[in-house]
């Protein structure tokens, strides 16, 4: 993993800080002034160099613009002035609201630098935050639809424990009927109240967070309605792109407040460690149980949160923090199927009426009672029984001699648990494909509308402003792409080992080399990742005040000499009627794209962030 050290990085980021505003004061000392210097043209009557916005030759005195050559050598290759007025008028109007905002994305790391790494991940990549929450609610809703099939009592209850262990690194040991014992026995109908009473089900709003979230909405969009009053105002320092660069960052916050529990790591182990001290293990005589109280470790429990020491835990697994859930969710997604499986050969037996303890008959609840309602002297049994009663039947085991008449419908001789899942769990690629193109969209909508407005701004096309933007837009999904990756390989390697049947050690075992180059792979993309992240977050940061301080405003980036060539770029200078309308129309449409897909996004996971109560009939 990535370590940030807090004072290293600290005063790294201040001599970076420092040199930036000396480099713009030092600028400002040789600036120029391009209005000033298009209007000295126009009285000496220079015959050539003078373009309409098209880029088409122009006589000087019918010309909105020069060429690129002629504003070297006229104007200078210096910026514009640096205007404190104008800096603080933009910055506080277009970016310092989303600074503020940052605030509201949840935390909840056991480390300060895990949380530090959560805004570098979620301001650098925010296409991998909107995958974490898309891929959040999406398995939300799987593991509410895959458990409500199952009639076996707490079924319900389980699939939102699951569903809210999604931000914790899960571990399901099926080990001497641990995983059994959970599901089957009545005793731990304690345990299921007592965790799912823990784990919200319901994700409130807090004042604060409207608050924020509403002030950052009303600002924005006064200051949006403020700017189309007027769109030559300060063109080339505007921030209406910087505005819908940023936008991303309310359907996040909205999304994590929707579907994140408010736990954070310290709590959620302690609830787990309290829990597990009320579990109930069957024994080798029908009807006793034991628990372990505190004398067994937590990691020797069905279901806990794994040890950060384990090799098959992904590193990011440990980071609570909700960003993380897109290393989370590949293993989470086997352990729910281990339980599950559970669920679903228990749930077939007792919908046929099969006691656990084949040996005795079924009791019928009394006519009274609630639907579905199973009395408790159906769910006790042997250890043996137990375990049986939650895999699948077999028909090549032998009959018990001194089997009852249910024989026939359950060999009580089978006592083989299920094997741990070695193969991808059902559903999870499509999930995943889906989760990606929602990020995808709302990465794109926003820094695309971005670019839009910059790119249709004279001059046209690409420059140093649409650049950054288009920068920001690739290295957030070059992250994403890297991150995913990473626990995607990371979880193949683990799939394969247990194909082979070795534990953790094999992976210093020549002979299977195959894991190992996978999580060597996976660790490098992690890491580099991470450092793109970061140097994305301080790139962005960058470049919105280098438009505000006139950095771009210089003949290079006027001219967009990226897109037009050294030969024919040109730099617009007084905006004709033609220039303003259609200016103004891309920027209408780029907002509403933008607007249209960050509201899209939030109705998405509201779609899926539905799911029922958590109760059992």
């Amino acid at each position: 993993m990535l370590v940030f050290k807090g004072p290293t990085s600290s005063h790294i980021t201040t001599d970076y800080l420092c040199a930036f505003f000396l480099l713009i004061c030092t600028q400002a000392a040789h600036a120029t002034n391009f209005t000033e210097c298009f209007t000295r043209l126009q009285n000496e009557g220079t015959t050539t160099g003078g373009t309409f916005s098209d880029g088409s030759p122009a006589p000087i005195e019918e010309a909105t613009g020069i060429t690129y050559r002629l504003c070297l050598s006229e104007c200078g290759s210096e910026q514009e002035a640096f205007s404190w007025n104008t800096f603080s008028q933009q910055f506080n109007a277009w970016l310092l609201p989303w600074l503020a905002l940052i605030s509201q994305l949840p935390f909840g790391a056991n480390l300060r630098v895990d949380n530090l790494v959560s805004v570098l991940l979620t301001v650098g990549s925010p296409t991998l935050a909107a995958y974490s929450i898309a891929i959040t609610a999406l398995n939300g809703q799987w593991v509410s639809r895959r458990f409500q099939v199952f009639t076996y009592p707490n079924a319900k209850k389980m699939s939102r424990i699951l569903a809210g262990l999604q931000q914790a690194p899960l571990k399901v040991n099926q080990d001497k009927a641990l995983l059994a014992s959970l599901v089957i026995l009545p005793e731990n109908d304690e345990w299921f109240t007592e965790l799912a009473t823990f784990i919200e089900f319901e994700h409130t709003w807090s004042i604060s967070a409207a608050t924020n979230i509403g002030w950052v909405l009303v600002a924005y969009l006064f200051t949006v309605a403020d700017s189309f009053d007027d769109v030559t105002r300060m063109v080339n320092s505007n921030g209406q792109a910087v505005g819908s660069l940023w936008l991303w960052l309310v359907p996040i916050v909205v999304g994590w407040l929707q579907i994140a529990p408010k736990i954070d790591s310290t709590r959620l182990t302690k609830a787990m460690s309290r829990a597990n001290q009320l579990a109930h293990v069957a024994t080798s005589h029908a009807g006793e149980t034991r628990t372990f109280g505190v004398n067994i470790s937590q990691d020797k429990r069905a279901l806990s949160l794994a040890n950060p020491t384990s090799h098959r835990i992904h590193p990011d697994e440990q980071a609570t923090a909700p960003i993380f859930n897109y290393a989370r969710c590949l293993h989470w997604a086997s352990g729910v199927e281990e339980v599950a499986s559970a669920y679903q050969h228990a749930s077939e037996k007792i919908s046929r009426n099969v006691p656990v303890d084949a040996t005795q008959s079924w009791i019928e609840a009394p006519v009274a009672s609630k639907r579905n309602y199973v009395l408790d002297e159906n769910r006790r049994g042997t250890l043996e029984q137990v375990e049986a009663y939650c895999s699948p039947e077999t028909s090549t085991m032998q009959q018990d001699p001194d089997a009852t008449a249910n024989d026939d419908l359950y060999p009580p001789t089978v006592t083989s648990a299920p094997s741990p899942l070695s193969t991808w769990s059902p559903g999870v690629f499509r999930r995943s494909v889906v989760a990606s193109l929602v990020a995808l969209v709302l990465q794109w909508a926003t820094t695309g509308s971005a670019i839009i407005m910059v790119w249709f701004t004279p001059t046209t096309g690409l420059a140093c402003r649409s650049g950054a933007y288009l920068g920001y837009g690739v290295l957030s999904t070059l992250v994403w792409l890297m991150m995913v990756s990473s626990s995607f390989l990371f979880h193949a390697a683990n799939l394969r080992r247990s194909k082979l049947g070795h534990t953790d050690h094999s992976l210093r075992d020549p002979r299977f080399s195959s894991p190992w180059f996978l999580v060597v792979i996976s660790g490098i993309l992690r890491r580099l990742g991470k450092t793109i992240a970061a140097v994305n977050t301080v790139g962005i940061l960058v470049a919105c005040i280098a438009q505000f301080s006139h950095l771009f405003d210089t003949c290079y980036c006027n001219s967009s000499v990226i897109y037009w060539g050294a030969e024919k770029a040109f730099a617009v200078i007084q905006l004709s009627e033609k220039d303003v309308s259609s200016m103004r129309s891309a920027w209408v449409g780029a907002l509403a794209m933008a607007l249209t897909c960050a509201f899209g996004f939030v109705g998405f996971v509201n779609l899926y962030a539905e799911t029922p109560a958590p109760t059992d009939s």
